[in-house]
């Protein structure tokens, strides 16, 4: 999600994945940018077409551990895309409520949206490493499909 090559997929070919790993993301904490963001867009000649993301793991905590050993830290870090707006917040059942996932029997955290031909929509990471390098959620793991 953060870095490496632009890649272009075909609807047809798979169900593209996007993902953002806290512990293993090489952004760099020093940057001028603390933003990361995908576009997905509908290049087919098609009048529109029906997709949907899948929030198949996000967790907005630090992946580093917190002063009290029983829990996280809250990243800095916002999620947006035309669907879903999330950040982390402090709360006696952090694991519960800063923790979303794919689960495919109760299909949850699955949201869909149309893409008309030559239309695009932004998944944005912003505020990463806003106080340290500790500061970046966990985890966003995210599929996309028709």
């Amino acid at each position: 999600m953060c870095g490496g090559p632009t890649k272009k997929t075909t609807h047809y070919l798979s169900n593209p994945e996007v993902w953002f790993d806290g512990s293993t993301e090489t952004f760099d904490p020093n940057s001028a940018s603390k933003e990361c963001k995908c576009t997905i867009g509908n290049t087919q000649e098609f009048p529109s077409m029906a997709m949907y993301m899948q929030v198949l793991d996000m967790r907005m905590e630090s992946h580093v551990i917190g002063d009290a050993s029983t829990s996280a830290r809250c990243s800095s870090a916002d999620f947006k895309s035309e669907r879903i707006a999330t950040r982390c917040g402090n709360s006696s059942m952090h694991w519960r409520d800063n923790f979303h996932y794919h689960d495919r029997e109760l299909n949850t955290e699955s949201y869909s949206f149309t893409l008309n031909y030559n239309q695009r929509t932004e998944i944005r990471l912003t505020d990463i490493h806003k106080n340290g390098a500790w500061d970046s959620p966990a985890m966003v793991w995210l599929r996309f499909g028709k």
